[in-house]
């Protein structure tokens, strides 16, 4: 009887110190996780401001973030759930945890990703720069608390939006062309730079 109360306690001793060891594992992947998510975010908003200098198709960049997480979200998912099982455990809606996983792969990969992409076009473009104007086609406010303009020309056949801030709404309403430095980016795709307001 002794002995057996002994082996139990052995037991017991043993899958606790499994645990804590499992847990101390986890956290550390999850404490990775929160890391690389919020890298994620800053480099999104990053690219946000890339691609408001480049001349490129949105569809591209959208591409690259919406893609890798449709198959990484069920490569990964029951991994995920490892780290965290708390969160899938007590989730009655499993759909809903699946879309939080792709939202997880599209902030981390897509993110990042993208960023590589339009940072790689971006910053390492071409030294040599080309003057040109264009005529403004449209002109807007954005309705985000920022209120920044925007005017819309016709870039070799693509309409391409320059933003400028709320403090030039004076200009923006006046203006009837922008002119602005253009270089050659890295992957093919035209940046500009140092636009001014005509």
């Amino acid at each position: 009887m002794t002995n057996t109360i002994k082996r139990n306690r052995a037991r017991k001793k043993l899958l606790r110190k499994k645990q804590q060891e499992t847990f101390c594992k986890n956290k550390k992947l999850d404490n990775l996780i929160s890391i690389l998510f919020f890298l994620g975010l800053i480099l999104l908003i990053w690219e946000i401001y890339i691609f408001r200098a480049t001349v490129i198709d949105w569809k591209i960049p959208t591409f690259i973030c919406l893609i890798p997480p449709i198959f990484l979200t069920p490569i990964f998912f029951n991994k995920l759930n490892e780290i965290d099982p708390s969160i899938y455990f007590h989730s009655k809606y499993k759909a809903v945890h699946y879309l939080l996983h792709y939202f997880l792969h599209f902030v981390i990969v897509g993110g990042i990703l993208c960023f590589i992409f339009m940072a790689t076009n971006f910053y390492f473009a071409d030294n040599q720069t080309t003057d040109k104007r264009f005529e403004i086609i449209e002109k807007g406010q954005f309705n985000s608390r920022s209120r920044d303009n925007w005017v819309r020309i016709d870039y070799g056949g693509q309409e391409k939006e320059l933003v400028f801030p709320n403090s030039y709404e004076k200009e923006v309403d006046n203006a009837k062309f922008v002119s602005f430095e253009v270089q050659k980016g890295f992957l093919g795709f035209d940046i500009f730079k140092n636009k001014k307001l005509e």
